[in-house]
Protein backbone atom coordinates (compact mmCIF):
# COMPACT_ATOMS: atom_id res chain seq x y z
CA UNK A 1 0.00 0.00 0.00
CA UNK A 2 1.35 3.38 -0.94
CA UNK A 3 2.60 5.39 2.01
CA UNK A 4 0.64 8.55 2.81
CA UNK A 5 2.52 11.50 4.30
CA UNK A 6 0.53 13.89 6.43
CA UNK A 7 1.50 16.68 8.77
CA UNK A 8 0.15 15.45 12.08
CA UNK A 9 -0.91 18.26 14.39
CA UNK A 10 0.05 16.21 17.42
CA UNK A 11 3.59 15.76 16.10
CA UNK A 12 3.83 19.52 15.61
CA UNK A 13 2.56 20.07 19.15
CA UNK A 14 5.20 17.64 20.42
CA UNK A 15 7.85 19.45 18.37
CA UNK A 16 7.13 22.79 19.99
CA UNK A 17 6.74 21.32 23.48
CA UNK A 18 10.18 19.68 23.17
CA UNK A 19 12.00 22.58 21.51
CA UNK A 20 10.25 25.74 22.70
CA UNK A 21 11.28 25.19 26.30
CA UNK A 22 11.00 28.01 28.78
CA UNK A 23 13.85 27.34 31.16
CA UNK A 24 15.88 30.33 32.27
CA UNK A 25 19.56 29.58 32.67
CA UNK A 26 20.49 32.91 34.20
CA UNK A 27 18.67 35.85 35.73
CA UNK A 28 19.87 38.20 33.03
CA UNK A 29 19.19 35.84 30.12
CA UNK A 30 21.43 34.95 27.22
CA UNK A 31 22.72 37.28 24.52
CA UNK A 32 23.39 35.66 21.10
CA UNK A 33 27.13 35.53 21.90
CA UNK A 34 26.44 33.95 25.30
CA UNK A 35 24.22 31.33 23.67
CA UNK A 36 27.08 30.55 21.24
CA UNK A 37 29.42 29.92 24.19
CA UNK A 38 26.84 27.81 26.02
CA UNK A 39 26.26 25.54 23.03
CA UNK A 40 29.97 25.31 22.21
CA UNK A 41 30.90 24.02 25.66
CA UNK A 42 28.23 21.27 25.68
CA UNK A 43 30.38 18.73 23.86
CA UNK A 44 28.29 15.64 24.57
CA UNK A 45 25.35 17.30 22.83
CA UNK A 46 27.33 17.16 19.56
CA UNK A 47 27.80 13.37 19.70
CA UNK A 48 25.47 10.49 18.83
CA UNK A 49 25.28 9.60 22.54
CA UNK A 50 22.37 11.41 24.18
CA UNK A 51 23.10 9.97 27.64
CA UNK A 52 26.28 12.05 27.96
CA UNK A 53 24.18 15.20 28.34
CA UNK A 54 23.50 14.13 31.94
CA UNK A 55 27.22 14.40 32.74
CA UNK A 56 27.56 17.79 31.01
CA UNK A 57 24.75 19.10 33.28
CA UNK A 58 24.05 21.97 30.85
CA UNK A 59 22.12 25.14 31.56
CA UNK A 60 18.61 25.52 30.19
CA UNK A 61 17.84 27.70 27.19
CA UNK A 62 15.27 28.24 24.46
CA UNK A 63 15.73 29.72 21.01
CA UNK A 64 13.14 30.51 18.33
CA UNK A 65 13.52 32.21 14.95
CA UNK A 66 11.85 32.81 11.61
CA UNK A 67 13.84 33.79 8.55
CA UNK A 68 13.78 34.44 4.83
CA UNK A 69 16.66 33.76 2.42
CA UNK A 70 17.20 34.35 -1.27
CA UNK A 71 19.83 32.78 -3.55
CA UNK A 72 20.65 33.80 -7.09
CA UNK A 73 23.42 32.73 -9.42
CA UNK A 74 24.98 29.92 -11.41
CA UNK A 75 27.53 28.68 -8.85
CA UNK A 76 25.75 25.51 -7.78
CA UNK A 77 25.62 21.83 -8.63
CA UNK A 78 23.73 21.21 -11.89
CA UNK A 79 20.59 19.70 -10.36
CA UNK A 80 20.00 22.72 -8.15
CA UNK A 81 18.36 25.90 -9.43
CA UNK A 82 19.69 29.32 -10.41
CA UNK A 83 17.20 30.98 -8.05
CA UNK A 84 15.86 29.80 -4.72
CA UNK A 85 13.90 31.51 -1.96
CA UNK A 86 13.14 29.98 1.42
CA UNK A 87 11.09 30.72 4.52
CA UNK A 88 12.20 28.82 7.61
CA UNK A 89 10.94 28.50 11.18
CA UNK A 90 13.28 27.03 13.78
CA UNK A 91 13.02 26.33 17.50
CA UNK A 92 15.49 24.70 19.89
CA UNK A 93 15.55 24.24 23.64
CA UNK A 94 17.02 22.37 26.58
CA UNK A 95 15.72 21.99 30.12
CA UNK A 96 15.88 19.72 33.16
CA UNK A 97 12.79 17.97 34.55
CA UNK A 98 13.60 16.19 37.79
CA UNK A 99 16.67 14.09 37.06
CA UNK A 100 16.09 14.08 33.31
CA UNK A 101 17.60 16.47 30.77
CA UNK A 102 15.48 17.12 27.70
CA UNK A 103 16.68 18.72 24.45
CA UNK A 104 14.69 19.19 21.26
CA UNK A 105 14.62 21.09 18.01
CA UNK A 106 12.07 21.58 15.26
CA UNK A 107 12.28 23.25 11.88
CA UNK A 108 9.97 23.84 8.96
CA UNK A 109 11.09 25.27 5.64
CA UNK A 110 9.26 26.16 2.44
CA UNK A 111 11.53 26.53 -0.60
CA UNK A 112 10.81 27.72 -4.14
CA UNK A 113 13.51 26.67 -6.62
CA UNK A 114 13.67 28.08 -10.16
CA UNK A 115 15.43 26.66 -13.22
CA UNK A 116 16.48 23.35 -11.69
CA UNK A 117 17.90 20.85 -14.18
CA UNK A 118 18.18 17.12 -14.67
CA UNK A 119 16.01 15.93 -11.76
CA UNK A 120 12.65 14.23 -12.31
CA UNK A 121 12.65 11.83 -9.40
CA UNK A 122 14.08 12.64 -5.97
CA UNK A 123 13.54 15.31 -3.31
CA UNK A 124 17.33 15.46 -2.94
CA UNK A 125 19.19 14.14 -6.01
CA UNK A 126 22.48 14.32 -4.09
CA UNK A 127 21.62 12.05 -1.17
CA UNK A 128 23.64 9.17 -2.66
CA UNK A 129 20.94 7.33 -4.63
CA UNK A 130 22.16 6.51 -8.20
CA UNK A 131 18.79 5.15 -9.42
CA UNK A 132 16.64 8.10 -10.39
CA UNK A 133 15.03 9.79 -13.39
CA UNK A 134 16.34 12.83 -15.23
CA UNK A 135 14.99 14.89 -18.11
CA UNK A 136 16.23 17.56 -20.53
CA UNK A 137 14.24 20.57 -19.30
CA UNK A 138 14.74 23.18 -16.63
CA UNK A 139 11.86 23.48 -14.20
CA UNK A 140 10.68 25.02 -10.97
CA UNK A 141 10.46 22.91 -7.81
CA UNK A 142 8.47 23.45 -4.62
CA UNK A 143 9.86 21.87 -1.45
CA UNK A 144 8.48 21.60 2.08
CA UNK A 145 10.65 20.08 4.79
CA UNK A 146 9.88 19.18 8.41
CA UNK A 147 12.52 18.18 10.94
CA UNK A 148 11.98 17.11 14.53
CA UNK A 149 14.61 15.75 16.94
CA UNK A 150 14.81 15.13 20.65
CA UNK A 151 17.37 13.89 23.15
CA UNK A 152 16.65 12.69 26.68
CA UNK A 153 19.21 11.73 29.34
CA UNK A 154 18.93 10.62 32.95
CA UNK A 155 21.28 9.32 35.68
CA UNK A 156 19.42 6.80 37.84
CA UNK A 157 22.80 5.89 39.33
CA UNK A 158 25.57 8.39 39.96
CA UNK A 159 28.03 6.71 37.60
CA UNK A 160 25.63 5.46 34.88
CA UNK A 161 23.45 7.49 32.53
CA UNK A 162 20.94 6.34 29.92
CA UNK A 163 19.77 8.33 26.91
CA UNK A 164 17.62 8.25 23.81
CA UNK A 165 17.70 10.33 20.63
CA UNK A 166 14.89 10.39 18.09
CA UNK A 167 14.60 12.06 14.68
CA UNK A 168 11.69 12.60 12.30
CA UNK A 169 12.37 14.06 8.84
CA UNK A 170 9.84 14.61 6.06
CA UNK A 171 10.30 16.34 2.71
CA UNK A 172 7.58 16.94 0.13
CA UNK A 173 8.71 18.10 -3.31
CA UNK A 174 6.88 18.78 -6.57
CA UNK A 175 8.28 19.50 -10.05
CA UNK A 176 6.29 22.16 -11.90
CA UNK A 177 6.82 21.12 -15.52
CA UNK A 178 6.07 17.95 -17.51
CA UNK A 179 7.07 15.29 -16.77
CA UNK A 180 5.82 16.44 -13.36
CA UNK A 181 7.05 14.77 -10.20
CA UNK A 182 5.50 14.32 -6.77
CA UNK A 183 8.29 13.11 -4.43
CA UNK A 184 7.86 12.33 -0.72
CA UNK A 185 10.68 11.41 1.65
CA UNK A 186 10.44 10.13 5.22
CA UNK A 187 13.08 9.10 7.75
CA UNK A 188 12.41 7.92 11.31
CA UNK A 189 15.37 7.16 13.56
CA UNK A 190 16.22 6.18 17.14
CA UNK A 191 19.56 6.07 18.98
CA UNK A 192 19.53 4.47 22.45
CA UNK A 193 22.69 5.13 24.43
CA UNK A 194 24.48 4.55 27.73
CA UNK A 195 27.49 6.23 29.33
CA UNK A 196 29.52 5.33 32.40
CA UNK A 197 31.72 7.50 34.58
CA UNK A 198 35.13 5.94 35.27
CA UNK A 199 35.99 8.33 38.04
CA UNK A 200 36.12 12.06 38.49
CA UNK A 201 37.38 12.99 35.03
CA UNK A 202 36.62 10.23 32.51
CA UNK A 203 33.44 9.01 30.81
CA UNK A 204 32.92 6.27 28.23
CA UNK A 205 29.77 5.74 26.22
CA UNK A 206 28.17 3.64 23.51
CA UNK A 207 25.10 3.98 21.34
CA UNK A 208 23.10 1.97 18.83
CA UNK A 209 21.31 3.40 15.80
CA UNK A 210 18.30 2.37 13.75
CA UNK A 211 16.37 4.30 11.13
CA UNK A 212 13.70 3.53 8.56
CA UNK A 213 13.93 5.37 5.23
CA UNK A 214 11.17 5.72 2.65
CA UNK A 215 10.77 7.79 -0.50
CA UNK A 216 8.08 7.65 -3.16
CA UNK A 217 8.35 9.38 -6.53
CA UNK A 218 5.56 9.56 -9.11
CA UNK A 219 5.90 11.05 -12.62
CA UNK A 220 2.85 12.31 -14.50
CA UNK A 221 1.83 14.74 -17.25
CA UNK A 222 -0.61 17.62 -17.44
CA UNK A 223 -0.41 17.82 -21.25
CA UNK A 224 -1.00 14.28 -22.50
CA UNK A 225 -0.64 14.91 -26.23
CA UNK A 226 3.01 15.95 -25.81
CA UNK A 227 5.56 13.25 -25.07
CA UNK A 228 8.80 14.08 -23.29
CA UNK A 229 12.15 12.34 -23.22
CA UNK A 230 13.34 11.11 -19.87
CA UNK A 231 16.26 8.93 -18.79
CA UNK A 232 16.33 6.14 -16.23
CA UNK A 233 19.69 6.61 -14.52
CA UNK A 234 21.78 3.69 -13.30
CA UNK A 235 24.91 5.62 -12.38
CA UNK A 236 27.54 7.99 -13.82
CA UNK A 237 25.51 8.79 -16.93
CA UNK A 238 24.67 5.20 -17.86
CA UNK A 239 20.96 5.27 -18.56
CA UNK A 240 18.04 4.09 -20.68
CA UNK A 241 16.04 6.62 -22.69
CA UNK A 242 12.27 6.67 -22.26
CA UNK A 243 9.40 8.57 -23.83
CA UNK A 244 6.25 9.78 -22.13
CA UNK A 245 6.04 10.65 -18.47
CA UNK A 246 4.29 7.96 -16.44
CA UNK A 247 6.42 6.18 -13.85
CA UNK A 248 6.37 5.48 -10.11
CA UNK A 249 9.51 4.68 -8.14
CA UNK A 250 9.55 3.27 -4.62
CA UNK A 251 12.62 3.61 -2.40
CA UNK A 252 12.68 1.88 0.99
CA UNK A 253 15.41 0.79 3.34
CA UNK A 254 16.91 0.66 6.80
CA UNK A 255 19.90 2.12 8.60
CA UNK A 256 21.61 0.52 11.56
CA UNK A 257 24.87 1.28 13.27
CA UNK A 258 26.80 1.83 16.47
CA UNK A 259 29.21 4.29 18.04
CA UNK A 260 31.68 4.61 20.91
CA UNK A 261 32.56 7.80 22.79
CA UNK A 262 35.17 8.87 25.31
CA UNK A 263 35.19 12.09 27.31
CA UNK A 264 37.76 13.63 29.64
CA UNK A 265 37.29 16.83 31.61
CA UNK A 266 39.11 18.84 34.24
CA UNK A 267 38.69 22.37 35.52
CA UNK A 268 40.28 23.82 32.36
CA UNK A 269 40.26 20.96 29.82
CA UNK A 270 37.38 19.24 28.03
CA UNK A 271 37.91 16.46 25.49
CA UNK A 272 35.38 14.41 23.54
CA UNK A 273 36.18 11.72 20.96
CA UNK A 274 33.91 9.48 18.92
CA UNK A 275 34.05 6.65 16.41
CA UNK A 276 30.89 5.56 14.62
CA UNK A 277 29.72 3.22 11.87
CA UNK A 278 26.41 2.77 10.13
CA UNK A 279 25.08 0.75 7.22
CA UNK A 280 22.28 2.00 4.98
CA UNK A 281 20.65 -0.60 2.72
CA UNK A 282 18.00 0.77 0.35
CA UNK A 283 15.87 -1.03 -2.24
CA UNK A 284 14.53 0.55 -5.43
CA UNK A 285 11.42 -0.75 -7.20
CA UNK A 286 9.36 0.51 -10.15
CA UNK A 287 5.59 0.44 -9.68
CA UNK A 288 3.45 -0.77 -6.78
CA UNK A 289 0.83 -3.33 -7.87
CA UNK A 290 3.39 -5.52 -9.71
CA UNK A 291 6.72 -3.98 -8.68
CA UNK A 292 9.86 -4.46 -10.74
CA UNK A 293 13.10 -4.62 -8.75
CA UNK A 294 15.56 -2.11 -10.16
CA UNK A 295 18.44 -1.84 -7.74
CA UNK A 296 19.89 -1.92 -4.26
CA UNK A 297 22.37 0.42 -2.59
CA UNK A 298 24.53 -0.75 0.32
CA UNK A 299 26.26 2.21 1.97
CA UNK A 300 28.77 1.84 4.79
CA UNK A 301 29.84 5.04 6.54
CA UNK A 302 32.67 5.34 9.06
CA UNK A 303 33.29 8.47 11.16
CA UNK A 304 35.82 9.53 13.77
CA UNK A 305 36.25 12.87 15.54
CA UNK A 306 38.17 14.46 18.40
CA UNK A 307 37.43 17.85 19.96
CA UNK A 308 39.64 19.48 22.58
CA UNK A 309 38.72 22.60 24.55
CA UNK A 310 40.90 24.59 26.92
CA UNK A 311 39.33 27.40 28.89
CA UNK A 312 40.55 29.98 31.35
CA UNK A 313 39.20 33.28 32.70
CA UNK A 314 39.81 35.18 29.47
CA UNK A 315 40.09 32.75 26.57
CA UNK A 316 38.42 29.62 25.21
CA UNK A 317 40.44 27.53 22.78
CA UNK A 318 38.94 24.72 20.71
CA UNK A 319 40.65 22.40 18.23
CA UNK A 320 39.19 19.44 16.41
CA UNK A 321 39.75 16.73 13.83
CA UNK A 322 36.91 15.13 11.84
CA UNK A 323 37.32 12.11 9.56
CA UNK A 324 34.75 10.22 7.50
CA UNK A 325 34.79 7.54 4.82
CA UNK A 326 31.84 6.27 2.77
CA UNK A 327 31.56 3.24 0.51
CA UNK A 328 28.45 2.60 -1.61
CA UNK A 329 28.18 -0.79 -3.36
CA UNK A 330 25.38 -0.72 -5.95
CA UNK A 331 23.57 -3.81 -7.22
CA UNK A 332 21.40 -3.73 -10.35
CA UNK A 333 18.59 -6.22 -11.08
CA UNK A 334 17.63 -7.51 -14.54
CA UNK A 335 14.06 -8.74 -14.67
CA UNK A 336 11.72 -10.41 -17.13
CA UNK A 337 7.97 -9.89 -17.33
CA UNK A 338 5.79 -12.94 -16.65
CA UNK A 339 2.30 -12.45 -18.08
CA UNK A 340 0.88 -15.83 -17.09
CA UNK A 341 -2.40 -15.79 -15.18
CA UNK A 342 -0.99 -17.76 -12.25
CA UNK A 343 2.21 -15.76 -11.77
CA UNK A 344 1.82 -12.32 -13.36
CA UNK A 345 4.63 -9.94 -12.49
CA UNK A 346 8.39 -9.51 -12.78
CA UNK A 347 10.94 -12.26 -12.22
CA UNK A 348 14.58 -11.42 -11.46
CA UNK A 349 16.73 -13.36 -13.91
CA UNK A 350 20.10 -11.84 -13.03
CA UNK A 351 21.71 -9.37 -10.63
CA UNK A 352 25.23 -8.17 -10.03
CA UNK A 353 27.27 -5.33 -8.55
CA UNK A 354 27.42 -2.61 -11.19
CA UNK A 355 29.00 0.37 -9.42
CA UNK A 356 31.15 1.40 -6.47
CA UNK A 357 31.15 4.90 -5.00
CA UNK A 358 33.79 6.01 -2.51
CA UNK A 359 34.23 9.32 -0.71
CA UNK A 360 36.42 10.61 2.11
CA UNK A 361 36.59 13.80 4.18
CA UNK A 362 39.23 15.02 6.58
CA UNK A 363 39.09 18.39 8.35
CA UNK A 364 41.06 20.37 10.92
CA UNK A 365 39.40 23.22 12.80
CA UNK A 366 40.37 25.75 15.43
CA UNK A 367 38.58 28.56 17.23
CA UNK A 368 39.67 31.16 19.79
CA UNK A 369 37.23 33.24 21.83
CA UNK A 370 38.00 36.21 24.08
CA UNK A 371 35.60 35.75 27.01
CA UNK A 372 33.84 38.46 28.96
CA UNK A 373 31.45 37.11 31.58
CA UNK A 374 29.25 34.45 29.98
CA UNK A 375 29.81 35.74 26.42
CA UNK A 376 32.71 36.60 24.16
CA UNK A 377 33.93 39.97 22.92
CA UNK A 378 35.50 38.45 19.80
CA UNK A 379 35.96 35.06 18.20
CA UNK A 380 38.12 33.64 15.40
CA UNK A 381 37.30 30.39 13.57
CA UNK A 382 39.46 28.62 10.98
CA UNK A 383 39.19 25.25 9.27
CA UNK A 384 40.80 23.28 6.45
CA UNK A 385 39.02 20.35 4.78
CA UNK A 386 40.13 17.74 2.24
CA UNK A 387 37.38 16.02 0.23
CA UNK A 388 37.76 13.14 -2.20
CA UNK A 389 35.33 11.21 -4.40
CA UNK A 390 36.19 8.10 -6.41
CA UNK A 391 33.18 6.73 -8.32
CA UNK A 392 33.29 3.76 -10.69
CA UNK A 393 30.66 2.10 -12.89
CA UNK A 394 31.98 -1.34 -13.80
CA UNK A 395 30.38 -2.12 -17.18
CA UNK A 396 30.63 -0.12 -19.35
CA UNK A 397 33.61 1.11 -17.39
CA UNK A 398 32.93 4.72 -16.39
CA UNK A 399 34.66 6.82 -13.75
CA UNK A 400 34.28 10.19 -12.07
CA UNK A 401 36.61 11.43 -9.37
CA UNK A 402 37.58 14.66 -7.65
CA UNK A 403 39.94 16.00 -5.00
CA UNK A 404 39.35 19.39 -3.41
CA UNK A 405 40.88 21.41 -0.61
CA UNK A 406 38.74 23.94 1.30
CA UNK A 407 39.88 26.67 3.68
CA UNK A 408 37.68 29.04 5.69
CA UNK A 409 38.38 31.89 8.08
CA UNK A 410 35.89 33.99 10.04
CA UNK A 411 36.05 36.74 12.66
CA UNK A 412 33.23 37.83 14.99
CA UNK A 413 33.15 40.90 17.20
CA UNK A 414 30.57 41.44 19.90
CA UNK A 415 30.02 45.17 20.35
CA UNK A 416 28.58 45.96 23.80
CA UNK A 417 26.54 49.15 23.49
CA UNK A 418 26.20 51.60 26.34
CA UNK A 419 23.06 51.93 28.37
CA UNK A 420 20.53 49.48 29.73
CA UNK A 421 18.64 46.60 28.03
CA UNK A 422 21.88 44.70 27.28
CA UNK A 423 22.08 45.94 23.71
CA UNK A 424 24.58 44.11 21.50
CA UNK A 425 25.76 44.19 17.90
CA UNK A 426 27.40 40.93 16.85
CA UNK A 427 29.21 41.43 13.54
CA UNK A 428 31.22 38.90 11.56
CA UNK A 429 33.15 38.59 8.31
CA UNK A 430 34.22 35.38 6.62
CA UNK A 431 36.28 34.31 3.63
CA UNK A 432 36.75 30.92 2.01
CA UNK A 433 38.78 29.27 -0.72
CA UNK A 434 38.25 26.10 -2.70
CA UNK A 435 41.21 24.62 -4.58
CA UNK A 436 40.70 21.75 -7.01
CA UNK A 437 43.56 19.25 -6.93
CA UNK A 438 42.45 16.70 -9.55
CA UNK A 439 39.41 15.04 -11.06
CA UNK A 440 37.38 14.36 -14.18
CA UNK A 441 34.78 12.21 -15.91
CA UNK A 442 35.51 9.34 -18.30
CA UNK A 443 32.86 7.29 -20.11
CA UNK A 444 33.83 3.94 -21.65
CA UNK A 445 30.59 2.86 -23.28
CA UNK A 446 29.18 2.84 -26.82
CA UNK A 447 26.73 5.78 -26.45
CA UNK A 448 28.87 8.90 -26.00
CA UNK A 449 26.12 11.08 -27.52
CA UNK A 450 23.52 10.05 -24.92
CA UNK A 451 22.24 13.18 -23.17
CA UNK A 452 23.21 11.96 -19.70
CA UNK A 453 26.75 11.15 -20.91
CA UNK A 454 27.37 14.22 -23.06
CA UNK A 455 25.67 16.84 -20.84
CA UNK A 456 24.59 15.80 -17.33
CA UNK A 457 27.74 14.12 -16.00
CA UNK A 458 30.29 16.47 -17.66
CA UNK A 459 28.53 19.41 -15.99
CA UNK A 460 28.64 17.64 -12.64
CA UNK A 461 32.36 16.91 -13.08
CA UNK A 462 33.05 20.49 -14.15
CA UNK A 463 31.51 21.84 -10.95
CA UNK A 464 33.37 19.37 -8.73
CA UNK A 465 36.75 20.22 -10.27
CA UNK A 466 36.75 24.02 -10.39
CA UNK A 467 38.42 26.58 -8.15
CA UNK A 468 36.29 29.10 -6.26
CA UNK A 469 36.27 31.62 -3.44
CA UNK A 470 33.66 33.15 -1.16
CA UNK A 471 33.25 36.17 1.10
CA UNK A 472 30.46 37.12 3.44
CA UNK A 473 29.28 39.17 6.38
CA UNK A 474 26.65 38.84 9.11
CA UNK A 475 25.27 41.40 11.57
CA UNK A 476 23.01 40.64 14.55
CA UNK A 477 21.40 43.27 16.76
CA UNK A 478 19.93 42.12 20.09
CA UNK A 479 18.50 43.52 23.30
CA UNK A 480 16.16 42.61 26.14
CA UNK A 481 12.50 42.88 25.21
CA UNK A 482 11.86 44.98 28.33
CA UNK A 483 13.60 46.05 31.50
CA UNK A 484 13.88 43.19 34.00
CA UNK A 485 13.14 40.53 31.39
CA UNK A 486 15.39 37.55 30.61
CA UNK A 487 14.30 37.36 26.95
CA UNK A 488 16.62 38.70 24.27
CA UNK A 489 15.05 39.62 20.93
CA UNK A 490 17.33 39.83 17.91
CA UNK A 491 17.40 40.51 14.19
CA UNK A 492 20.12 39.11 11.93
CA UNK A 493 21.06 39.91 8.36
CA UNK A 494 23.69 38.09 6.30
CA UNK A 495 25.12 38.19 2.81
CA UNK A 496 27.48 35.72 1.11
CA UNK A 497 29.02 35.84 -2.34
CA UNK A 498 30.57 32.86 -4.18
CA UNK A 499 32.69 33.10 -7.31
CA UNK A 500 33.78 30.17 -9.48
CA UNK A 501 36.51 30.22 -12.10
CA UNK A 502 34.35 28.91 -14.97
CA UNK A 503 31.75 30.71 -17.06
CA UNK A 504 29.29 27.84 -16.51
CA UNK A 505 29.42 28.11 -12.70
CA UNK A 506 30.43 31.69 -12.17
CA UNK A 507 28.78 33.35 -9.18
CA UNK A 508 26.16 33.05 -6.46
CA UNK A 509 24.76 35.59 -3.99
CA UNK A 510 22.88 34.56 -0.85
CA UNK A 511 20.97 37.02 1.34
CA UNK A 512 19.03 36.19 4.49
CA UNK A 513 17.08 38.07 7.17
CA UNK A 514 16.09 36.37 10.44
CA UNK A 515 14.09 37.46 13.49
CA UNK A 516 14.36 35.57 16.76
CA UNK A 517 14.47 35.46 20.52
CA UNK A 518 16.53 33.69 23.21
CA UNK A 519 15.05 32.69 26.56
Amino acid sequence: MKLKYTTNKYLLLLAFSMSFLCGHSQEKGLTPAALDVLKQTQLWLTTDNASGIAFDAPNSYSDISIGYSKKHGTYHRPQNGDDASQVKVYTEGLTKVGKTYLWGDFSYSHTNVSDARFNASLCDPYRGQPFYVTDEHTSDWLDKSYHLAFKAATRPLGCVAFGLEGTYDVTLAAKQRDPRVDARYLKLGLKPAVSISLGTNDIVGANMEYASVKEESSMSREIYYVDHNYYEMYGLGNSVKGLGGERSTNYFGNVWGTGLQYGHHTASWNVISQIAWNRHVENVEIGYSTPEKEGLTDINTYKASVTVQHGCDKYLHEAGVDLSWRYNKVTQYFSQRDNSLDNAGWNVIFKNVRAKYRSANASLRYSLSRLEGDEYTWRVDADVTYRMTDDEFLLPHTTMDSENLYANLSFKNNFILRGSMQRRVLASVNVGLRQSMSGGYSYGGSQPDLFTVSTVMPMEAAFLTQDAWKAGTEITYSQLVKSGSTTHAWVKGSFDYYHGDSSMFNHLSNFSLTLGANF
